[in-house]
């Protein structure tokens, strides 16, 4: 038994010790064509890993150019580092002491993208203000999608459009937590919608409205199977709470104009939205494509 244990944790450090090495041939690269470019943006932010520890996860952005000279935008990651300290000025000696070590210099940078937290953007003790004080050159700008989503988050605070979305996610919730219930909804969509690539309705993400988009959107697309599903757990043989709850469901999003209503207007916005939204977040997307982007979508309102 000791000796199995031996050989698994042997063979997770192996495992560990190829991951690194990977990892560093490959930021290795990735510096030198930094370092070609000369100038580079940072995008940084932190955020917790399975195990719950803190992570800055930082990218760069620069120019790389062909033997023609012929210049492509790029976005790649550099790595992870573990964080211990928060505060904007632990994060912002971090951030220097990191690209330091990785061999890219701090002085040719002349961009960088957070998200809006307060030790990030604080025009005071921020990291962007703190970094800017040593160097001067670099311009901090928030993140697009970010805003983005801080902006349908403030919108979706009408108590109406709360009661859409949280009986939405109850209704995803039934399905979701039970197989039977789950497989039920499948051989409706099956039925109803045979050309459907989807078989099941999706959760509601709580952080990334990218996400929130594709799952409200697609509970409406399949909202004729879902009703047809609500149906038939009622009238069938579960037990008396699974019928309950079936029938509660039902009474959510059939016997409301409220419901219906704010969940026609969520998609028709979120139709919209999305497409920015997953605009915002590509890799080679630059200020001019930005918006040009920006103002399609406004165009449709």
């Amino acid at each position: 038994m000791i000796q199995n244990e031996m050989v698994d944790i042997s063979g997770a450090m192996i495992q560990n010790e190829i991951v690194d090495i990977s990892g560093n041939l490959i930021r290795k690269q990735i510096v030198e064509r930094v370092a070609a470019a000369k100038y580079f943006s940072i995008l940084a932010d932190e955020t917790s890993d399975v195990a719950q520890l803190v992570q800055f996860s930082l990218s760069v952005r620069y120019v790389d150019f062909d033997k023609n000279m012929d210049g492509m935008l790029r976005e790649d990651l550099l790595g992870f580092v573990e964080v211990k300290d928060l505060t904007g000025r632990a994060l912002a000696n971090l951030l220097i002491q990191t690209l330091t070590s990785w061999n890219i210099e701090p002085r040719n940078m002349r961009g960088k993208g957070y998200d809006g937290a307060a030790n990030m953007r604080g025009c005071f003790n921020g990291v962007q203000a703190l970094v800017r004080q040593d160097y001067p050159a670099e311009t901090y700008t928030r993140c697009s999608s970010h805003c983005l989503n801080l902006v349908l988050l403030h919108a979706c605070g009408n108590a109406s459009i709360k009661r859409t979305l949280e009986s939405v996610r109850e209704v995803i919730v039934f399905f979701s937590n039970s197989p039977k219930m789950n497989k039920i909804l499948h051989a409706a969509i099956t039925a109803i919608f045979p050309e459907s690539r989807r078989n099941k309705v999706v959760s509601l993400c709580d952080t990334r409205w990218v996400e929130r988009h594709e799952a409200v959107i697609l509970f409406w697309k399949l909202y004729s199977a879902v009703v047809h599903s609500l149906g038939e757990i009622e009238n069938g043989n579960d037990n008396a709470s699974t019928r309950e709850s079936a029938v509660e469901c039902q009474q959510r999003i059939l016997r409301t104009l409220d419901f219906l209503s704010c969940l026609n207007m969520l998609v028709t916005v979120f139709g919209t939205t999305h497409t920015l939204s997953v605009a915002l977040q590509v890799k080679n997307m630059d200020i001019i494509k930005c918006a040009e982007t920006v103002s399609k979508c406004f165009r449709h309102f």
